[in-house]
């Protein structure tokens, strides 16, 4: 007959809990034996040559849960290896540091990295000849964006709609130079990374604004913004929030060290508008997306809207009470991670 065991279990009055004596580093013989467990080893009380045995360490989490201060500070709000893609540039692949060299040199490095794209970038903002024009006169007006919500004037369609996936390789852009190709996009955002303001050798400052994009196809496309820094604050694009969906008329193709990224033609050429918003101040609602019929453009933002819904959080600042529990962000890592 097998032997029945019986465990009477029970917490201890509080009175005789001793801290030294609820840890636990080693079996019992009755037990070692109970559970076929091999005897501890035996060591020297000199000198321990064994490690320690695993166990599981225990600790007191607090009810109240205290933010863990890293001091890194990121330019993206959503991880950005989360939406990487080698075929695309984006500014936060010269921000990073390689560990093969030092962090000062690292950091020397890619900010001299980042003054040579903001150098090119801005090459492509400027008019032909550019001693007819300032610098300032260029990029005042070098795109145009309008935010739309249901009350607005409608959208005109574009004639072709692009996805992601679509975007041409470094070569084949470098190949069609001096001629800029330009694509029509509808896609979600992933992030706005801050404002990165410089200043022209003709005393004029400006800020780059980077916006992430993605759609169903493809993630990691950056798109650039020159905004003059007096006009920041109330520039639509700084305005984007993570999970928006929108058209993107006119973008130009660039390549930056064999990487595509997108950028804002000059004097209004490229459009934003917002077609989707989760608070539904878009141009579309939730509803009219689910309407029948043929229309390229609302079939794309539907696609694009359920995309970013399951596969991109929304910005923690944005988000009600009814959104997540108790407004916790997404992607934001537990409190007890090191």
């Amino acid at each position: 007959m097998t032997p029945q065991i019986l465990l009477f279990t029970g917490p201890p009055s509080s009175s005789s809990v001793v801290e030294s004596c609820c840890t636990i580093t080693e079996f019992e013989p009755p037990f070692l034996h109970l559970f076929d467990l091999p005897p501890p080893p035996t060591t020297s009380p000199s000198i321990s040559s064994t490690a320690p045995p695993l166990l599981t360490a225990w600790r007191s989490l607090a009810f109240i849960r205290q933010p863990l201060h890293t001091g890194l500070t990121q330019c993206h709000a959503a991880s950005l290896l989360t939406f990487s893609n080698g075929a695309f540039f984006t500014t936060a692949d010269v921000t990073g540091l390689d560990g093969d060299v030092s962090r000062d040199t690292a950091a020397t490095a890619s900010q001299d990295l980042l003054t040579q794209f903001c150098e090119y970038s801005i090459m492509h903002t400027m008019p032909v000849p550019l001693d007819s024009q300032s610098l300032l006169d260029v990029t005042a007006d070098s795109f145009t964006t309008s935010i739309l919500s249901d009350d607005g004037a409608p959208i005109a369609h574009p004639r072709h709609l692009s996805d992601l996936e679509d975007v041409p390789s470094a070569r084949k852009v470098i190949a069609l130079q001096p001629q800029t190709i330009s694509l029509n996009l509808i896609v979600g955002v992933l992030s706005v990374a801050q404002p990165r303001t410089v200043t022209t050798r003709w005393g004029t400052s400006l800020s780059l604004v980077e916006v992430l994009v993605g759609d169903d196809t493809a993630t990691g496309f950056a798109v650039t913004f020159w905004v003059p820094q007096a006009e920041v604050a109330k520039s639509p694009v700084v305005a984007l929030r993570r999970q928006d969906v929108v058209l993107l008329e006119n973008v130009a193709l660039h390549v930056f060290r064999n990487k595509v990224y997108g950028q804002s033609l000059r004097r209004g050429l490229t459009k934003l508008h917002l077609l989707w918003r989760a608070d539904g101040s878009g141009y579309y609602s939730s509803r009219s997306l689910r309407a029948r019929g043929e229309n390229p453009q609302r079939e794309k933002t539907r696609i694009v809207k359920d995309w970013v819904i399951r596969f991109v959080g929304l910005d923690p600042q944005t988000r009600t009470s009814t959104s997540t529990r108790a407004g916790v962000s997404w992607d934001r890592p537990p409190d007890d991670s090191q």
